[in-house]
């Protein structure tokens, strides 16, 4: 490439740079932004020509007002992200641990196919709702606080689940076996601890 075709193509992007300013502050000083409907209208105008609103603001402000409200939507939107999840969580751990069995004479957490303690011989019954209440409130304190929190999680429909399928569940699932790795010493140490504090 010679020195010519490189030294013209310097002069067009500096003339373009140039340009792209003055074309900038120019509509800057002379236009005025419909904060309803976003339309550029004339500086000095009291109603929006688009859409009639009267809610103007100059061009500059009205970028930096989009660039605060883009901050908002995005953090709204990972604080709704990490719910979501936080949500799922508690649904898988639901799903799983109101299956569990409990000895009706000896208090003994059971696995979910085991009909009969395996300590005492007796007939396992359903984990009390209360009891359940308090597993949850243990594992999801930023969550779970009454029976009514126990009921939204028992319904929810977790939005991800509609745009990933099958790839988010999977991902929900291995963050509920992590969570119960890092909880404490592992489950049957955890239906230790509550046989424990609530049956003796």
């Amino acid at each position: 490439m010679s020195f010519f075709l490189i030294n013209t193509l310097l002069q067009l992007a500096k003339h373009g740079a140039k340009y792209y300013d003055e074309n900038e502050k120019f509509k800057n000083a002379n236009i005025s932004i419909c904060r309803d409907c976003k339309a550029e209208n004339p500086k000095g105008a009291n109603f929006c020509g688009r859409c009639r609103s009267r809610n103007l603001t100059g061009r500059q402000q009205a970028q930096k007002e989009a660039i605060v409200e883009n901050k908002r939507k995005h953090e709204e939107s990972l604080r709704l992200a990490h719910f979501n999840r936080r949500m799922k969580l508690a649904n898988d751990y639901y799903n799983q641990f109101s299956k569990y069995r409990i000895c009706h004479s000896c208090n003994v957490t059971q696995q979910p196919s085991e009909g009969f303690c395996v300590k005492c011989g007796s007939k396992n019954i359903e984990v009390p709702t209360y009891i359940l209440l308090e597993w949850m409130k243990t594992e999801f304190p930023d969550m779970i606080h009454s029976y009514d929190d126990i009921k939204k999680v028992q319904n929810f429909d977790n939005p991800l689940d509609n745009i990933f399928g099958k790839v988010i569940v999977r991902g929900a699932e291995e963050g509920t076996k992590f969570t119960f790795k890092v909880a404490g010493l592992g489950i049957k140490s955890i239906f230790k601890e509550i046989n424990r504090k609530y049956f003796k």
